[in-house]
């Protein structure tokens, strides 16, 4: 099997799967219409896999309470949360002002 990633986000998810042996392509699209592209260039027919359930804001709350404690680092990079946030500010800017707001490239 290959696992293919369709953002640079996933590089931890990719490094892990790397590790356990599997072959993995990365790719960073950044809409759906593009990761719909990578698909149809492989030639190969999307997969469905369905998980389990997971309580995510109790994860997020684990992780923020061991990095407060100093056990590990915080699991979301400094610049992915500013980034986010700067995002967030530039939706509320666009609403407010009807107009496009673009972001500086990071």
């Amino acid at each position: 099997d290959l696992v293919i990633g369709f953002s640079d986000l996933q590089a931890g998810i990719a490094k892990d799967l790397i590790a356990a042996g599997l072959d993995v392509a990365v790719f960073n699209q950044r809409s759906l219409d593009e990761v719909l592209k990578v698909v149809r260039l492989t030639g190969a027919k999307p997969k469905t896999q369905s998980f389990e359930p997971v309580d995510t804001l109790r994860a997020e709350f684990d992780a923020f309470a061991d990095a407060v404690a100093g056990r590990v680092p915080y699991p979301i990079p400094m610049a992915q949360m500013i980034n986010t946030v700067a995002a967030f500010e530039a939706v509320i800017e666009s609403i407010e002002s009807d107009d496009v707001v673009l972001l500086d490239a990071q």
